[in-house]
């Protein structure tokens, strides 16, 4: 018996042993197997239907169809090929679909709102995210306090949050189905507002912020925001109760120290005494002469950084490498250029 594969026909060959041969064709046997394994089930929207939790399979579907097989036990109805969350070629498990929700709800701007009435950006915010998250892989809320929280809601807490629900949207949507346009228009990182919380007088590279510290893009990268985006973060960003001091425009701090002034004798013991007892004539006087060795000090801190830290690679002191392309509520989406030669210069 032969097979054909490209009409799933099997051929028998009788011989009559007189040198005649009868074919006959018969359809061949298939399997009628289906997967009927209750896998988890999420509309794109970001709802969650029921199913495992633990699976290592998410399927998008409807409310109605669900419904249809949970009451009939035909889970095989649902569990189609075309139906299954993949990235790539490889299909996600129901942990991946929420740890990586739950970076994009910490860094997006929806502390600020009630979890059940927020505006309409935040969806916007979200999806652009999701689209840069989605090329570059980082994020600085991998390991924070708000996504370890979010990922330990149970499905139907996240059910009951339109927030919640809205960044599993984002990442059903824009990172595994591209279903939506890129939102960040073409960025390739974002800025929260914690970048906006420092003057163009701020050189520091990076600045102690609670537990950690933070790097300021402006000094690192060098930025230039148009002034529609820079109106908008502004806005944004004091919504969100920060005060905004960030500039419109700035180029990456130099690593050349700045010269210092030559203090007198009467003006470092003046300095020494400070603590203890200064005439109010003398204030200004030493105050000027404290910045200037501030600013030194930054600098010589700047220089160390540059050597030690990988992240700096991309360093090139008088240079901008950041253009602003999207805002939404309190992050700022960049586009950014490694290569030195194409960087506007100063």
């Amino acid at each position: 018996m032969a097979e054909n594969k490209k009409t799933n026909l099997a051929t028998v060959r009788f011989s009559s042993g007189v040198g005649n041969t009868l074919q006959i064709k018969f359809p061949k046997v298939v399997s009628s197997q289906k997967d009927n394994t209750e896998y988890i089930y999420y509309t794109e929207e970001g709802e969650y239907l029921g199913g495992n939790t633990n699976s290592n399979k998410v399927f998008i579907s409807t409310k109605n169809e669900y419904d249809k097989a949970k009451e009939k036990g035909n889970w095989n109805l649902l569990n189609i090929e075309s139906n299954i969350l993949k990235e790539g070629t490889k299909s996600i498990t129901h942990n991946f679909l929420i740890d990586t929700a739950g970076i994009i709800f910490a860094e997006s701007s929806q502390y600020r709102y009630n979890k059940n009435n927020f505006p309409e950006e935040l969806k916007y915010e979200m999806f652009a995210l999701a689209s840069v998250y989605k090329a570059n892989k980082v994020a600085f809320a991998k390991n924070t306090d708000t996504k370890k929280k979010y990922v330990g809601r149970t499905c139907q807490q996240r059910n009951n949050a339109k927030s919640d629900k809205l960044a599993i949207e984002a990442i059903i949507k824009v990172y595994l189905l591209n279903k939506e346009k890129d939102w960040s228009n073409g960025a390739d990182m974002w800025d929260g507002a914690e970048q906006a919380m420092y003057p163009i007088g701020e050189d520091s590279f990076f600045i102690e912020r609670g537990k950690g510290r933070i790097e300021l893009h402006m000094n690192t990268m060098g930025w230039r925001i148009s002034e529609e985006h820079y109106q908008k973060w502004k806005k944004g960003v004091t919504n969100l109760g920060v005060i905004f001091k960030a500039p419109k425009e700035k180029f990456t701090s130099s690593l050349e120290t700045p010269p210092t002034i030559n203090l007198t004798s009467y003006q470092k013991q003046k300095m020494k005494e400070w603590e203890k007892t200064v005439l109010f004539k003398d204030k200004e006087e030493y105050i000027k002469a404290m910045k200037e060795l501030e600013k030194k000090e930054v600098f010589e801190k700047n220089k160390k950084e540059k050597e030690k830290n990988r992240n700096l690679r991309f360093y090139s002191e008088n240079t901008i490498s950041l253009q602003s392309r999207a805002v939404y509520l309190g992050t700022i989406f960049w586009k950014s250029e490694d290569n030195i030669e194409k960087r506007i210069k100063k």
